[in-house]
């Protein structure tokens, strides 16, 4: 990359030399250089230089009516609305996110097959974006444009799209969860599991970790509803693929592998509560006892970790602790 940026720059003194000595005609090298150097610098996470050339080979594309230069400036309306998003700046993503839209939309009347895929793009990053903002009903707007785009691609044109069509199922059924419709919520996850079980019958490598990413909120969600016999069922078909990950790369997958444990313990607790069933408190001390062999090798401050220390050590007092004879009184003065 810095290789890359040097040759960038000498190449950008030439151009604009050329161009401040009255010649013209190299405009299009001078834009598309800075446009390339802008992206370079977005690959080195430069995001400040990267924002400052895309905004220079805006002005230039600005100044031609060619066709491929309306693609290049939605790419960049594009990109800078990515560079916005990572700042956590939703307004200025937004803006420049509806400008790229306007450009995908007309290119992609024009030329469908060419432009379809990256006007699909836009509407996914406007749905995460509004998502932020709290406009759940735009968000909801731009997600089932997003798929409407993704499924035709999938069926007509490359079965590539697929993982798009999953990943947006994904973040339709956690909208739907974020507003409370979990019954919404659970059809689209049982969507995105029934596409990402197919996805891991071609590369179980690639998807084996969203789907159970996917088993895991179908637990969280029937949790909600409080069906806890599907709930207790997703949970562990997730758990036992989740483990299965961590045992090959346990820095990735132990966190997750810890996530769905703990909230299999709180809905045995709730069990254990309601049915003073003491084999269930079994269960729990066995998964809290590897949920802390598995924390134990994270001693940084990263909040989810803090977390998910503070609640081991709570329910790890609780199930060591708890009595028939005191869950017998609480379950009386509950009635």
């Amino acid at each position: 990359l810095k290789l890359s940026v040097k040759n960038y720059n000498l190449a950008l003194d030439i151009y604009l030399s050329i161009s401040n000595s009255g010649i013209k005609k190299f405009m299009p090298h001078l834009a598309n250089t800075h446009f390339a150097l802008a992206e370079a610098y977005l690959k080195a996470h430069d995001f400040y230089n990267a924002k400052t050339h895309f905004k220079e080979a805006l002005k230039l594309y600005d100044q031609s009516h060619n066709f491929d230069f309306d693609a290049l400036k939605a790419n960049v309306y594009y990109q800078l609305g990515n560079i916005y998003t990572e700042e956590f700046n939703e307004h200025d993503a937004k803006v420049n996110y509806l400008k790229s839209l306007t450009l995908f939309e007309h290119l992609t009347t024009q030329e469908p097959q060419r432009f379809q895929a990256f006007l699909a793009a836009v509407y996914n990053n406007l749905g995460v974006t509004s998502k932020s903002m709290g406009d759940y009903n735009k968000a909801l707007e731009y997600y089932e444009k997003a798929l409407e785009h993704y499924e035709f691609l999938n069926t007509h044109q490359n079965i590539l799209f697929l993982p798009y069509v999953a990943a947006t199922y994904n973040s339709l059924g956690i909208l739907h969860a974020e507003i409370k419709d979990f019954e919404k919520a659970i059809a689209f996850l049982h969507k995105t599991s029934a596409v990402y079980n197919d996805l891991v019958n071609e590369a179980p490598e690639a998807y084996t970790h969203y789907l159970a990413t996917a088993l895991h909120n179908l637990g969280l969600f029937y949790f909600e509803l409080k069906n806890t016999n599907s709930a207790e069922y997703y949970f562990n078909e997730a758990l036992t693929m989740r483990r299965a990950l961590a045992l090959h790369e346990p820095d990735a997958f132990d966190a997750d592998v810890c996530v769905t444990s703990l909230n299999l313990i709180e809905l045995y607790q709730n069990q254990l509560e309601s049915s003073l069933d003491f084999n269930l408190k079994t269960k729990c001390l066995e998964l809290l006892t590897d949920v802390e062999t598995r924390l134990k090798p994270y001693d940084d401050e990263r909040a989810v970790l803090k977390s998910m220390k503070s609640d081991c050590l709570y329910y790890k007092d609780y199930f060591n602790t708890v009595t028939i004879e005191a869950l017998r009184l609480t379950d009386v003065l509950k009635k």
